[in-house]
């Protein structure tokens, strides 16, 4: 990538040149030669605009906002129903003084939660006592039993904490089994006082034994690693059976303790969607340096001369906090996005993805009742690297009747030469479109800037576009929004780009090279004009 695109934020204490500035908002830039950005167009759509406009609310669900920051405090979405700072519910939609949005990781006390665990983990934990009877040493499996196994050990691979208690596990069940093996050694060389990597051979699993997983790798693990040292006597290895285990059990009562929830300190019923009524007003909470700069992409006061123009010129901006520093939970997504259509969102941005799913039938409601009143759902695909139509992250574009909501946009990141972000999450089926959403310079909390990268900036771009088009047409709905987002999408004019991948990828094969059509619905980048110029002719 060019070291334009990479100005020292130093600049912003001078004067900037044309070239500098369009560095720092590449994302609006036009595709040409001679800067080589990739950017959506945005800039070269708005002489194309008409001139009349309306308000759009755009609703941002994500980890915390810095409301009196100075580039957003005069766009922000106000329910003028309710009296500020008087105590009271004053419009009865259950909600205190939600002047701005609301924050659904609150307590009534004006205390905030900021940790939850890993989703994968919370899932394992309901599921233990179960995969624990499955994976007893001498347990006969049925194929029904092997398979919800597997699904229990694929769930705990999916958690940092949980993948440190498998590791405990199979360590405790290898020194349960080497007794085993020591008694079968001892009863077949009844004279030796100990014994040779050869006489050890001799157990090798055999018939069903070899075919029992569980049963038969404490040979296997043995064998393998014995023979890298086949001199050495089974005695010593017998002496220090348990010293992994223990070795394991230690990382992982650490992990365990350092992985907070605070979640159920906030004494809803999380089985209940309709236990809606919690929280608190308090929006700068958690992390807010994220909220804010999605914030700011989308809507940041144009023209006004301080830090940045967002996308959208005439945007009122809702904020609402239900992400927190960890994995979110589905109930406090569903109830953001219900609140944010219940107070007038025509458009919301939700910055939260996550590999497992805890309640989908919430999400499927919220997303549905959106759908039904016409909101535009755009979301950050993820950031994983993964292939999301293998691998589905949730909330997911369709439900689990496999109904595809016709008002969701799955976004992932594109950087200013064009490229996939590196670790963009991808798919043919799931992922509609790329757009920029690498070094997107935005608002930060205490009137400050940064840069901002992945899937959650990218859709922040194109809620603005669609944003900024819904403010011209206001007779478009969710599903055409999302519909001319796609067809107008762009390819990079070189046909092939880097496919993203995960860590593990990345470290044991070559990068893959294939085109936006394998990544993307859509086939390419978002382009504002392509899509303005579909918006226009339908409108004839």
């Amino acid at each position: 990538m060019n070291f334009k695109h990479f100005l020292p934020l130093a600049l912003l204490m001078c004067g900037l040149s044309a070239e500098a500035q369009t560095s720092l908002d590449w994302h609006l830039s036009t595709f040409n030669p001679i800067d080589s950005l990739f950017g959506a167009r945005i800039t070269e759509a708005y002489p194309m605009l008409p001139k009349k406009s309306k308000p759009v609310t755009v609703a941002v669900i994500s980890r915390g906002f810095d409301v009196e920051h100075e580039d957003l405090k005069d766009v922000l979405w106000t329910n003028t129903k309710e009296k500020p700072d008087n105590g009271k519910d004053d419009d009865k939609n259950g909600y205190i003084d939600d002047i701005h949005g609301w924050n659904f990781l609150g307590k009534a006390d004006g205390t905030n939660i900021t940790y939850t665990s890993e989703e994968a983990s919370r899932q394992f934990d309901k599921v233990r006592t179960r995969f624990e009877q499955l994976n007893a040493l001498g347990k006969k499996r049925t194929d029904a039993e092997n398979k919800e196994l597997m699904s229990y050990m694929k769930l705990a691979r999916g958690s940092k904490v949980e993948s440190l208690y498998m590791s405990m596990v199979f360590a405790k069940n290898i020194g349960v089994q080497m007794e085993e093996l020591d008694r079968r050694l001892h009863k077949m060389f009844p004279k030796d006082s100990d014994f040779t990597f050869e006489q050890f051979q001799k157990l090798a699993p055999q018939g069903a034994e070899a075919r029992d997983s569980i049963n038969s790798m404490g040979f296997w693990v043995n064998a393998i690693t014995w023979s890298f040292s086949a001199n050495e006597k089974w005695s010593k290895r017998f002496a220090h059976r348990y010293d992994t285990y223990e070795k394991n059990k230690q990382a992982y009562e650490e992990a365990k303790a350092k992985a907070k929830d605070e979640r159920a300190e906030i004494g809803d019923d999380l089985n209940n969607l309709d236990d809606n009524h919690y929280g608190n007003n308090q929006l700068l909470a958690g992390n807010p340096t994220v909220g804010t700069g999605l914030a700011g992409i989308i809507g940041a006061r144009r023209g006004n001369g301080i830090g940045i123009d967002g996308v959208a010129d005439n945007v009122r901006l809702m904020m609402v906090r239900a992400v927190p520093e960890g994995e979110a939970y589905d109930k406090d997504i569903a109830n953001a996005i219900r609140y944010a259509v219940n107070n007038g969102a025509e458009i919301i941005l939700l910055a939260s993805a996550k590999p497992v799913c805890d309640n989908q039938h919430f999400l499927d409601l919220a997303i549905a009742e959106a759908e039904k009143k016409g909101v535009l759902i755009v979301h950050g695909a993820g950031d994983t690297g993964d292939n999301i139509d293998s691998d589905p992250t949730s909330p997911s574009p369709a439900a689990a009747d496999g109904h595809r909501f016709a008002n969701f946009i799955n976004v992932a990141a594109s950087d200013a030469d064009g490229d996939p972000f590196r670790l963009a999450d991808y798919g043919k089926k799931n992922v509609d479109v790329f757009a920029p959403g690498v070094n997107i310079y935005t608002c930060d909390t205490g009137d400050n800037y940064l840069r901002l990268s992945g899937s959650n900036a990218a859709a922040a771009v194109v809620a603005g576009v669609a944003a900024l088009y819904k403010s011209r047409y206001p007779k478009l709905t969710a599903a055409q929004l999302r519909q001319f987002i796609i067809d107008g999408a762009r390819q990079k004019p070189l046909t092939l780009v880097t496919q993203p991948s995960n860590a593990e990828m990345a470290a044991n094969q070559k990068p893959v090279e294939c085109g936006y059509a394998d990544l993307c619905v859509s086939g390419g980048i978002l382009d504002a004009v392509g899509t303005l110029k579909l918006i226009q002719k339908s409108a004839k």
